[in-house]
Protein backbone atom coordinates (compact mmCIF):
# COMPACT_ATOMS: atom_id res chain seq x y z
CA UNK A 1 0.00 0.00 0.00
CA UNK A 2 1.60 3.82 -1.18
CA UNK A 3 1.72 5.39 2.32
CA UNK A 4 1.63 9.38 2.65
CA UNK A 5 5.65 9.43 3.92
CA UNK A 6 6.51 8.19 0.33
CA UNK A 7 4.88 11.07 -1.60
CA UNK A 8 4.76 13.67 0.73
CA UNK A 9 7.25 17.18 -0.50
CA UNK A 10 9.36 17.48 3.04
CA UNK A 11 11.36 20.75 1.65
CA UNK A 12 8.21 23.20 1.86
CA UNK A 13 8.01 26.47 0.86
CA UNK A 14 5.48 28.32 4.18
CA UNK A 15 4.63 31.46 4.70
CA UNK A 16 3.42 33.16 8.40
CA UNK A 17 0.30 34.50 9.29
CA UNK A 18 1.93 38.38 9.52
CA UNK A 19 2.72 38.33 5.93
CA UNK A 20 0.29 40.00 3.00
CA UNK A 21 -1.68 38.51 0.47
CA UNK A 22 0.70 39.72 -1.87
CA UNK A 23 3.74 37.95 -0.33
CA UNK A 24 1.79 34.70 -0.67
CA UNK A 25 0.75 35.53 -4.50
CA UNK A 26 4.31 36.29 -5.24
CA UNK A 27 5.99 33.36 -3.41
CA UNK A 28 3.17 31.35 -5.41
CA UNK A 29 3.87 32.33 -8.45
CA UNK A 30 8.01 32.45 -8.04
CA UNK A 31 7.60 28.66 -7.12
CA UNK A 32 4.85 27.11 -9.15
CA UNK A 33 2.52 26.33 -6.70
CA UNK A 34 -0.86 26.51 -5.57
CA UNK A 35 -0.67 26.62 -2.33
CA UNK A 36 1.41 28.06 1.06
CA UNK A 37 1.02 26.09 4.36
CA UNK A 38 0.72 28.96 7.49
CA UNK A 39 2.71 28.37 10.28
CA UNK A 40 4.26 29.98 13.24
CA UNK A 41 7.15 28.51 15.13
CA UNK A 42 6.92 25.20 12.34
CA UNK A 43 3.58 24.76 13.95
CA UNK A 44 0.78 24.20 10.89
CA UNK A 45 -1.76 27.03 11.67
CA UNK A 46 -4.09 26.41 8.05
CA UNK A 47 -3.76 27.21 4.48
CA UNK A 48 -3.64 29.46 1.75
CA UNK A 49 -3.55 29.25 -1.55
CA UNK A 50 -5.34 30.23 -5.43
CA UNK A 51 -8.46 28.82 -3.63
CA UNK A 52 -8.49 30.83 -0.96
CA UNK A 53 -8.21 33.78 -3.22
CA UNK A 54 -10.28 32.81 -5.64
CA UNK A 55 -13.16 32.75 -3.43
CA UNK A 56 -12.66 36.49 -1.93
CA UNK A 57 -12.61 38.14 -5.05
CA UNK A 58 -12.23 41.81 -3.35
CA UNK A 59 -9.52 41.69 -0.59
CA UNK A 60 -6.70 44.41 -0.16
CA UNK A 61 -3.62 42.36 -1.29
CA UNK A 62 -2.05 44.22 2.01
CA UNK A 63 -4.27 41.87 3.88
CA UNK A 64 -2.77 39.71 6.30
CA UNK A 65 -2.47 35.61 5.43
CA UNK A 66 -4.10 35.50 9.15
CA UNK A 67 -7.09 36.56 7.85
CA UNK A 68 -7.25 34.55 4.81
CA UNK A 69 -6.05 31.46 5.56
CA UNK A 70 -8.53 28.27 5.96
CA UNK A 71 -7.94 25.78 8.50
CA UNK A 72 -6.96 22.78 6.02
CA UNK A 73 -7.51 18.75 6.70
CA UNK A 74 -4.58 17.08 7.92
CA UNK A 75 -2.55 14.07 7.40
CA UNK A 76 0.06 11.73 8.82
CA UNK A 77 2.97 10.28 7.93
CA UNK A 78 1.90 6.36 8.72
CA UNK A 79 -1.62 7.60 6.79
CA UNK A 80 -1.77 5.68 3.29
CA UNK A 81 -1.94 7.25 0.40
CA UNK A 82 -5.87 6.55 -0.54
CA UNK A 83 -6.61 7.87 3.10
CA UNK A 84 -5.12 11.20 2.05
CA UNK A 85 -7.24 11.54 -0.97
CA UNK A 86 -10.12 11.19 1.08
CA UNK A 87 -9.23 13.50 3.63
CA UNK A 88 -9.35 15.59 0.05
CA UNK A 89 -12.67 15.04 -1.48
CA UNK A 90 -14.35 14.91 2.07
CA UNK A 91 -12.99 18.88 2.71
CA UNK A 92 -13.08 19.85 -1.01
CA UNK A 93 -9.29 20.86 -0.81
CA UNK A 94 -6.18 20.05 -3.15
CA UNK A 95 -3.78 19.85 -0.13
CA UNK A 96 -3.35 18.38 2.85
CA UNK A 97 -0.58 18.99 5.54
CA UNK A 98 1.35 16.61 7.12
CA UNK A 99 2.20 17.17 10.33
CA UNK A 100 3.74 15.00 13.94
CA UNK A 101 2.31 14.52 16.88
CA UNK A 102 2.93 18.29 18.21
CA UNK A 103 1.08 19.65 14.94
CA UNK A 104 4.62 20.38 13.70
CA UNK A 105 4.36 20.45 9.48
CA UNK A 106 6.86 18.11 8.24
CA UNK A 107 5.21 17.59 4.96
CA UNK A 108 2.67 18.44 2.11
CA UNK A 109 0.69 16.46 -0.04
CA UNK A 110 -1.38 17.87 -3.20
CA UNK A 111 -3.46 16.17 -5.68
CA UNK A 112 -0.36 16.27 -7.99
CA UNK A 113 1.77 14.26 -5.76
CA UNK A 114 -1.08 11.72 -5.76
CA UNK A 115 -2.16 11.52 -8.92
CA UNK A 116 1.97 11.20 -9.87
CA UNK A 117 2.26 8.30 -7.99
CA UNK A 118 -1.55 6.82 -9.39
CA UNK A 119 -0.51 3.57 -11.29
CA UNK A 120 1.13 2.44 -7.16
CA UNK A 121 -2.50 2.96 -6.44
CA UNK A 122 -4.91 1.81 -9.66
CA UNK A 123 -4.01 0.26 -12.84
CA UNK A 124 -4.58 2.75 -15.67
CA UNK A 125 -4.34 0.44 -18.07
CA UNK A 126 -7.39 -1.27 -17.20
CA UNK A 127 -9.34 2.34 -17.62
CA UNK A 128 -10.59 4.32 -20.48
CA UNK A 129 -10.82 7.92 -20.38
CA UNK A 130 -14.61 8.07 -20.98
CA UNK A 131 -14.81 5.55 -17.81
CA UNK A 132 -13.65 8.51 -15.41
CA UNK A 133 -13.77 11.55 -17.24
CA UNK A 134 -16.60 14.02 -16.52
CA UNK A 135 -18.83 14.85 -19.21
CA UNK A 136 -20.29 18.61 -20.50
CA UNK A 137 -17.47 20.02 -19.54
CA UNK A 138 -17.31 24.13 -18.72
CA UNK A 139 -15.50 26.07 -21.16
CA UNK A 140 -14.43 29.99 -22.21
CA UNK A 141 -14.01 31.29 -25.27
CA UNK A 142 -10.38 32.27 -26.20
CA UNK A 143 -11.48 36.11 -27.02
CA UNK A 144 -13.64 36.02 -23.55
CA UNK A 145 -11.47 38.61 -21.19
CA UNK A 146 -9.86 36.61 -18.45
CA UNK A 147 -12.16 38.14 -15.63
CA UNK A 148 -14.75 35.84 -17.01
CA UNK A 149 -12.25 32.94 -16.32
CA UNK A 150 -11.47 33.76 -13.00
CA UNK A 151 -15.17 33.92 -12.45
CA UNK A 152 -15.33 30.86 -13.95
CA UNK A 153 -12.83 28.92 -12.02
CA UNK A 154 -14.03 30.10 -8.70
CA UNK A 155 -17.63 28.71 -9.54
CA UNK A 156 -16.29 25.20 -10.58
CA UNK A 157 -13.14 25.40 -7.88
CA UNK A 158 -10.83 24.53 -10.54
CA UNK A 159 -7.34 26.39 -11.78
CA UNK A 160 -7.52 25.23 -15.32
CA UNK A 161 -10.54 25.68 -18.16
CA UNK A 162 -10.41 24.65 -21.51
CA UNK A 163 -10.56 27.18 -24.03
CA UNK A 164 -12.32 26.79 -27.15
CA UNK A 165 -12.64 29.30 -30.66
CA UNK A 166 -15.76 30.65 -32.23
CA UNK A 167 -16.75 27.59 -33.64
CA UNK A 168 -16.49 25.59 -30.37
CA UNK A 169 -13.21 23.69 -31.00
CA UNK A 170 -10.68 23.57 -28.75
CA UNK A 171 -7.57 25.61 -29.09
CA UNK A 172 -6.11 25.52 -25.67
CA UNK A 173 -6.09 25.59 -21.66
CA UNK A 174 -6.05 29.05 -19.04
CA UNK A 175 -4.18 28.36 -15.76
CA UNK A 176 -4.24 30.55 -13.03
CA UNK A 177 -1.04 30.55 -12.68
CA UNK A 178 0.12 31.70 -16.16
CA UNK A 179 -2.13 34.45 -16.08
CA UNK A 180 -1.10 35.39 -12.59
CA UNK A 181 2.66 35.34 -13.58
CA UNK A 182 2.32 36.84 -16.99
CA UNK A 183 -0.08 40.30 -15.25
CA UNK A 184 0.16 40.72 -11.57
CA UNK A 185 1.59 44.18 -11.44
CA UNK A 186 2.14 46.70 -8.74
CA UNK A 187 0.90 44.18 -6.50
CA UNK A 188 1.57 46.30 -2.92
CA UNK A 189 -0.57 49.44 -4.43
CA UNK A 190 -3.57 47.07 -5.87
CA UNK A 191 -6.25 45.55 -4.43
CA UNK A 192 -7.46 42.61 -5.34
CA UNK A 193 -10.49 43.85 -6.59
CA UNK A 194 -8.29 46.21 -8.90
CA UNK A 195 -6.35 43.22 -10.04
CA UNK A 196 -8.86 41.25 -11.07
CA UNK A 197 -10.67 44.36 -12.92
CA UNK A 198 -7.25 44.39 -14.58
CA UNK A 199 -7.87 40.92 -15.91
CA UNK A 200 -10.98 42.13 -18.04
CA UNK A 201 -9.11 44.34 -19.97
CA UNK A 202 -7.01 40.98 -20.72
CA UNK A 203 -7.90 38.34 -23.52
CA UNK A 204 -7.86 34.32 -22.87
CA UNK A 205 -5.86 33.99 -26.30
CA UNK A 206 -2.71 35.60 -24.78
CA UNK A 207 -2.24 33.83 -21.80
CA UNK A 208 -3.36 30.28 -22.93
CA UNK A 209 -0.98 27.33 -23.58
CA UNK A 210 -1.30 24.56 -25.86
CA UNK A 211 -4.07 21.88 -24.77
CA UNK A 212 -3.45 18.33 -23.45
CA UNK A 213 -6.15 15.99 -24.86
CA UNK A 214 -7.56 12.23 -25.42
CA UNK A 215 -10.91 10.59 -26.81
CA UNK A 216 -13.12 8.34 -25.32
CA UNK A 217 -11.45 5.39 -26.17
CA UNK A 218 -8.07 6.13 -25.50
CA UNK A 219 -6.45 4.36 -22.59
CA UNK A 220 -6.09 6.57 -19.14
CA UNK A 221 -2.36 5.34 -18.80
CA UNK A 222 -1.39 7.95 -22.28
CA UNK A 223 -3.51 10.68 -20.91
CA UNK A 224 -1.62 10.51 -17.40
CA UNK A 225 1.51 10.49 -19.30
CA UNK A 226 0.18 13.49 -21.39
CA UNK A 227 -0.36 15.44 -18.10
CA UNK A 228 2.73 14.23 -16.89
CA UNK A 229 4.64 15.65 -19.50
CA UNK A 230 3.21 19.09 -20.52
CA UNK A 231 2.04 19.50 -16.24
CA UNK A 232 -1.30 19.98 -16.83
CA UNK A 233 -3.80 19.37 -14.40
CA UNK A 234 -6.95 18.49 -17.35
CA UNK A 235 -7.18 16.29 -19.76
CA UNK A 236 -9.93 17.59 -22.61
CA UNK A 237 -11.60 14.53 -23.85
CA UNK A 238 -12.72 15.39 -28.05
CA UNK A 239 -14.70 14.58 -30.55
CA UNK A 240 -13.73 13.92 -34.12
CA UNK A 241 -14.56 17.29 -34.48
CA UNK A 242 -12.00 18.49 -31.95
CA UNK A 243 -15.24 19.81 -30.04
CA UNK A 244 -15.02 18.72 -26.27
CA UNK A 245 -17.23 16.26 -25.02
CA UNK A 246 -15.53 15.74 -22.16
CA UNK A 247 -13.00 16.84 -19.29
CA UNK A 248 -10.34 14.36 -17.10
CA UNK A 249 -9.09 16.77 -13.89
CA UNK A 250 -7.55 15.47 -10.93
CA UNK A 251 -10.93 15.75 -8.77
CA UNK A 252 -12.24 13.02 -10.76
CA UNK A 253 -9.01 10.65 -10.21
CA UNK A 254 -9.32 11.70 -6.85
CA UNK A 255 -13.12 10.22 -6.45
CA UNK A 256 -11.69 6.93 -8.35
CA UNK A 257 -9.23 6.32 -5.80
CA UNK A 258 -11.42 7.19 -2.92
CA UNK A 259 -13.79 4.32 -4.72
CA UNK A 260 -11.62 2.34 -3.45
CA UNK A 261 -11.73 2.38 0.42
CA UNK A 262 -14.41 1.24 2.56
CA UNK A 263 -17.17 4.11 3.46
CA UNK A 264 -20.14 4.05 5.09
CA UNK A 265 -22.25 6.53 3.34
CA UNK A 266 -21.64 9.12 0.07
CA UNK A 267 -18.95 11.98 0.12
CA UNK A 268 -20.75 14.88 -0.98
CA UNK A 269 -19.06 17.60 -2.31
CA UNK A 270 -20.95 20.87 -3.22
CA UNK A 271 -19.47 23.82 -5.51
CA UNK A 272 -21.16 27.29 -7.13
CA UNK A 273 -22.80 29.22 -4.94
CA UNK A 274 -21.84 29.57 -1.27
CA UNK A 275 -24.89 29.69 0.65
CA UNK A 276 -25.16 32.12 3.45
CA UNK A 277 -26.29 30.02 6.29
CA UNK A 278 -25.40 26.18 6.94
CA UNK A 279 -29.46 25.56 7.70
CA UNK A 280 -29.31 25.36 3.16
CA UNK A 281 -26.66 22.65 3.04
CA UNK A 282 -27.98 20.67 6.14
CA UNK A 283 -31.37 20.57 3.84
CA UNK A 284 -29.57 20.20 0.69
CA UNK A 285 -27.68 17.19 2.72
CA UNK A 286 -31.01 15.80 4.38
CA UNK A 287 -32.66 15.20 1.08
CA UNK A 288 -29.68 13.83 -0.49
CA UNK A 289 -29.48 11.02 2.16
CA UNK A 290 -32.94 10.20 2.09
CA UNK A 291 -33.40 10.20 -1.17
CA UNK A 292 -30.11 7.59 -1.71
CA UNK A 293 -31.79 5.52 0.98
CA UNK A 294 -34.61 4.82 -1.12
CA UNK A 295 -31.81 3.56 -4.11
CA UNK A 296 -31.93 0.34 -2.59
CA UNK A 297 -28.48 -1.48 -2.73
CA UNK A 298 -27.62 -2.68 -5.96
CA UNK A 299 -24.44 -4.74 -7.12
CA UNK A 300 -21.65 -2.44 -7.93
CA UNK A 301 -24.00 0.49 -7.99
CA UNK A 302 -23.84 1.55 -4.83
CA UNK A 303 -23.15 5.33 -4.40
CA UNK A 304 -19.94 6.28 -3.60
CA UNK A 305 -19.42 9.86 -4.21
CA UNK A 306 -21.87 13.10 -5.22
CA UNK A 307 -20.54 16.02 -6.70
CA UNK A 308 -22.79 18.96 -6.91
CA UNK A 309 -22.72 22.25 -8.70
CA UNK A 310 -25.10 24.88 -8.36
CA UNK A 311 -25.51 28.33 -10.46
CA UNK A 312 -28.16 30.92 -9.73
CA UNK A 313 -29.70 32.45 -13.27
CA UNK A 314 -31.32 36.19 -12.36
CA UNK A 315 -34.22 36.55 -14.24
CA UNK A 316 -35.64 40.07 -15.17
CA UNK A 317 -38.38 39.76 -13.27
CA UNK A 318 -36.06 39.36 -10.32
CA UNK A 319 -36.41 36.26 -9.56
CA UNK A 320 -33.63 33.56 -9.54
CA UNK A 321 -34.29 30.24 -11.22
CA UNK A 322 -31.49 27.66 -10.01
CA UNK A 323 -29.89 24.70 -11.88
CA UNK A 324 -27.69 21.81 -10.49
CA UNK A 325 -25.57 19.48 -12.29
CA UNK A 326 -24.49 16.27 -10.69
CA UNK A 327 -21.84 13.48 -10.76
CA UNK A 328 -22.65 10.75 -9.10
CA UNK A 329 -19.76 7.96 -9.21
CA UNK A 330 -20.83 4.58 -7.83
CA UNK A 331 -18.36 1.39 -7.23
CA UNK A 332 -18.54 0.47 -11.49
CA UNK A 333 -20.14 3.19 -13.09
CA UNK A 334 -20.33 7.18 -12.99
CA UNK A 335 -23.73 9.04 -13.76
CA UNK A 336 -24.54 12.63 -14.89
CA UNK A 337 -27.97 14.24 -14.29
CA UNK A 338 -28.91 17.76 -14.40
CA UNK A 339 -32.06 20.16 -13.08
CA UNK A 340 -33.37 23.16 -12.98
CA UNK A 341 -36.45 24.80 -10.88
CA UNK A 342 -36.91 27.77 -9.40
CA UNK A 343 -36.88 26.12 -5.75
CA UNK A 344 -33.52 25.30 -4.93
CA UNK A 345 -34.48 22.33 -2.80
CA UNK A 346 -37.45 21.06 -5.47
CA UNK A 347 -34.07 20.95 -8.16
CA UNK A 348 -31.84 18.99 -5.71
CA UNK A 349 -34.85 16.62 -5.13
CA UNK A 350 -35.51 15.81 -8.46
CA UNK A 351 -31.84 15.47 -9.60
CA UNK A 352 -31.61 12.83 -7.37
CA UNK A 353 -34.93 10.95 -8.56
CA UNK A 354 -32.84 11.09 -11.96
CA UNK A 355 -30.09 9.30 -10.45
CA UNK A 356 -32.17 6.86 -9.56
CA UNK A 357 -33.91 6.50 -12.58
CA UNK A 358 -30.38 5.92 -14.13
CA UNK A 359 -29.32 3.17 -11.45
CA UNK A 360 -32.71 1.63 -12.09
CA UNK A 361 -31.99 1.25 -15.54
CA UNK A 362 -28.78 0.33 -15.32
CA UNK A 363 -29.92 -2.72 -13.23
CA UNK A 364 -32.36 -3.50 -15.37
CA UNK A 365 -30.16 -4.01 -18.19
CA UNK A 366 -27.50 -5.94 -16.34
CA UNK A 367 -30.38 -8.22 -15.36
CA UNK A 368 -31.40 -8.44 -18.91
CA UNK A 369 -28.14 -9.68 -19.90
Amino acid sequence: MLMASEIMRRKVITIEPDETIATAISRMIENNIHHLPVTSSKKFLGMIGFDSLLRRSVIPVSTKVSTLMEYGPRGKEDSSAIDIAKLMVDAGRKAVAIVDGDEKLIGIITTTDIIKNISKIINPSEYKVGDIMSKEPITVNEDDNVDLAIKTMREIDEFSLPVVNEYGKLTGIINIEDFSRAYWRDKEKMSQGEYYRNMGKIKVKDVMVPPVFSKEEDSLTKCLKQMDEMNSKICVVVDNEFKPIGILTHSDLLDEIVKLQPQEGVLVNISGINFPDLETYDRIYEIIQRRIKGFGKINRLTPKILNLHFEEHKQQSGEIKYSVRGRLTTESRTFYARAWDWDLFKAVRELMDEFKRMIEKEKEKRLGE
